[in-house]
């Protein structure tokens, strides 16, 4: 999203909706809707007032945008974050099925004998991964 984008939302926050605006050497300019009282314009002028135009500013607040981005992108009902969550699931299903193992194997280092420790059992090509990503989302594990 750029400045103006982020200016219109600045001053929607305040309560000062702005018509139009444009960036210029000095900063933003703009217009109210034409219905706008002369109060109304000195709220937004005083709000406008307020607003950052530094690139500073901007990329601060890009990369909370985009952070928030993530987040709902996260948790979207659409198929590929759900795909993605799939995989994360996985990944993490994996990863706790690696540490039980490496817990069996440290108890069983500790007790001196490693013999009964059975290899671990997971998936070790990609069509394995997919297929246990794909069998998450069929039983309904992330949505």
């Amino acid at each position: 999203m750029g400045m103006i984008e982020r200016f219109f939302a600045f001053m929607e926050q305040g309560g000062t909706p702005a018509r139009t605006a444009w960036v210029t050497a000095d900063g933003i300019e703009f217009t109210l809707p034409p219905d706008g009282t002369p109060e109304q314009l000195a709220a937004a002028e005083a709000r406008a007032a307020l607003f950052d135009p530094s690139p500073e500013a901007q990329a601060a607040w890009q990369a909370g945008f985009d952070r928030e981005q993530a987040k709902r992108y996260v948790l979207a009902p659409e198929p590929l974050p759900l795909a993605v969550r799939a995989a994360c699931v996985a990944l993490m299903l994996s990863l706790q099925e690696c540490r039980a193992k490496v817990n069996e194997v440290l108890a069983a280092v500790q007790a001196g004998d490693v013999s009964a420790v059975a290899a671990l059992q997971t998936g070790d090509t990609p069509e394995q991964a997919f297929a246990q990503v794909l069998q998450l989302i069929d039983a309904g594990m992330v949505g």
